[in-house]
């Protein structure tokens, strides 16, 4: 079978008789072909699995859940795969030796992130046991391991620590979309509740996603310090947990501190003397959200993702053929389409070819502000399409969002003085000066 970037779909063609490999696949040949360089590199391993994500999450969808599985045992390139891996877990993955390799998607093991089912290579070994493996693209993925006759048991992962992206991600999950600026919070809160660094027992596996998560103990300690984060921490008495929601959480601040407490009844009176407590409160807080829209902040930055290039939409009536910047700056954009054509570009890894795009959140379009790349992703899809072949070209892209408000922004957006100033019209609009 043929290996290239324009076939990616490799795991879902149907295997050849005997395995062109000779099983089991042991520690040593795995090392003769590293010796060989013989194997593919983690962002490699990583396009690979994430090439057949789609075709696998329809199979999945079709048949309203479960596993799906593909056997691969019999297709030449998952060895490299297995070569490809970093030191510590190739000897992991290959265990007893390798007997079978397949891809499955499961319910039960999603993505932290996105909340969908996540694809993984799965080894057997010749012991019986079985490796879940999911290469990342910057950095080792997390090793599970199972019983091949019990391939619905709990799974036992690998020893492991989690890193810094791994326990930002954990307190994202913890936080369910409620809190902004998770990063900062989380440095704030390790500061005030673990200034000696992180315990053994404050972080697991999840059970239904494939990341890390905070254990119960410190999910209650975080939303507890949310509602309080200057209260000191009680040696006699743990904190009890809270459990509201954050638009009401300025109301259980502790007014009896000398100090803060002074400043806050002050605050609330400033407010009015006949407004409850709670409505003060929230009148304090919808204040402090003005004053900072107010200032200026760094925006949120986008979400970067993979989309389909045939799902892209032009935000130009015409563009220019040559190119203004970039590596093909001064040349025609048949150039640019000719070295994808070639492979010498890759949409999913060349980080110039790298959209921003705009989401409508009313109707879903997907709008593209990079006009002439692509155009040549779409001339490289047509090429495509006209060669007989089914492949989809995927691009990587940062998506904004954008909501009915913008919309409603620029319909009123006729500003001639930079909105320093407005005119009152006796009922008519004024006639314009070509008139």
């Amino acid at each position: 079978m043929a290996w290239g970037n324009q076939e990616m779909d490799w795991a879902l063609a149907k295997p050849r008789l005997q395995p062109p490999n000779e099983l089991p696949l042991t520690l040593e040949k795995v090392k003769e072909m590293r010796e060989n360089q013989e194997y593919f590199s983690r962002e490699k391993n990583h396009e690979i699995l994430m090439s057949s994500w789609e075709t696998l999450l329809k199979r999945l969808k079709d048949q309203r859940g479960g596993v799906v599985r593909v056997d691969i045992t019999c297709s030449r390139p998952w060895p490299k795969m297995v070569a490809g891996a970093a030191d510590k877990a190739r000897s992991k993955l290959v265990g007893a030796g390798i007997t079978e390799c397949f891809m499955e998607i499961s319910d039960s093991c999603k993505n932290a992130r996105t909340d969908t089912a996540q694809p993984f290579f799965v080894l057997t070994h010749e012991d019986g046991w079985q490796v879940m493996y999911h290469p990342k693209k910057k950095k080792e993925g997390l090793l599970a391991f199972r019983l091949r006759d019990d391939p619905h048991g709990d799974l036992r992962f690998d020893e492991a620590e989690p890193d810094k992206e791994d326990r930002t991600l954990a307190f994202e999950l913890a936080a369910e979309g409620k809190v902004k600026s998770i990063a900062a919070k989380m440095r704030d809160f390790q500061k005030s509740r673990r200034p000696n660094g992180w315990k053994a027992d404050d972080f697991e596996i999840g059970p239904n996603v494939w990341a890390w998560v905070l254990t119960k103990g410190l999910k209650d300690e975080f939303w507890t310090w949310l509602a309080n984060p200057t209260k000191a921490v009680d040696s006699q008495e743990p904190p009890k947990p809270w459990r509201g929601s954050l638009e009401d959480h300025e109301i259980q601040l502790d007014l009896e501190g000398e100090e803060d407490g002074v400043q806050i009844c002050k605050a609330i009176t400033m407010q009015g003397e006949d407004l409850p407590v709670a409505e003060a409160l929230d009148r304090i807080r919808m204040a402090n959200i003005g004053q900072k829209a107010s200032m200026a902040v760094k925006p949120e930055p986008p979400e970067e993702g993979f989309l389909k290039v045939k799902d892209l939409l032009y935000t130009q009536r015409s563009c220019r053929e040559i190119f203004k910047s970039g590596p093909y700056r001064g040349r025609k954009l048949e150039e640019c389409t000719a070295g994808l054509i070639a492979g010498k570009l890759d949409p999913t890894r060349t980080q110039w070819l790298t959209l921003d795009v705009v989401k409508d959140t009313q109707d879903g379009k997907l709008w593209s502000i990079d006009n002439r790349r692509l155009k040549c992703l779409k001339e490289y899809q047509k090429y495509l399409d006209q060669s007989g072949t089914d492949k989809t070209v995927m691009v990587k892209a940062r998506i904004h969002q954008w909501t009915e408000t913008h919309c409603r922004f620029l319909d009123h957006l006729d500003t001639w003085c930079h909105g320093k100033d407005i005119r009152v019209r006796n009922g008519k609009r004024p006639r314009p000066d070509w008139d």
